[in-house]
């Protein structure tokens, strides 16, 4: 068994005891052990009050790491809607551009039409471009850098590869 929680068992403890008897003798025994019995219950005191601090401590700690969590939850939230309403945004700024190109683009394919009576149709902005750019392709015309010969691989008598020779 182990009593008091240090490693004392019930044969050490008797020991202690056998000792003290002999030590101090049975007439101081009782008054020893009550110094004794007074001097622990002053540390238990001493040990309740440390703990009792070091408990507020932690308290008033643990209050401002909640009261600082619960302002980063409310930056959050504020940071989601604000990227919420921003994103939809951007969606109706993207679907009004499509629909501004896809217009422009129905505008241009469509035929001219000959104005009747007395409409006036600005000829420069129904007709075509002049200029028709050419398609990326006819633009391309091969590699941009040389090709060299490939080099000579060929391993010399001794197995060893031919020194290098810049190109001329």
């Amino acid at each position: 068994m182990d009593f008091l929680g240090i490693g004392i068992g019930l044969p050490q403890l008797l020991l202690v005891f056998l000792v003290a008897m002999l030590v101090l003798g049975p007439e101081r025994l009782p008054e020893v052990a009550r110094q004794l019995a007074r001097g622990i219950r002053t540390l238990r005191g001493y040990a309740d009050e440390v703990q009792g601090q070091f408990q507020g401590e932690i308290g008033g700690l643990r209050e401002e790491f909640l009261d600082i969590q619960r302002d980063l939850s409310s930056i959050q939230g504020n940071l989601r809607s604000g990227l919420m309403e921003l994103d939809s945004t951007v969606q109706s700024v993207h679907t009004d551009v499509n629909a501004a190109v896809s217009s422009s683009m129905l505008a241009l394919n469509a035929p001219l039409m000959a104005p009747t009576g007395s409409e006036m149709v600005d000829t420069a902005a129904t007709r075509s471009p002049d200029y028709v750019p050419a398609p990326p392709r006819a633009l391309y015309r091969g590699p941009l850098v040389e090709e060299q010969p490939e080099a000579d691989r060929t391993l010399a008598e001794d197995g060893r590869l031919p020194d290098y020779k810049p190109p001329v």
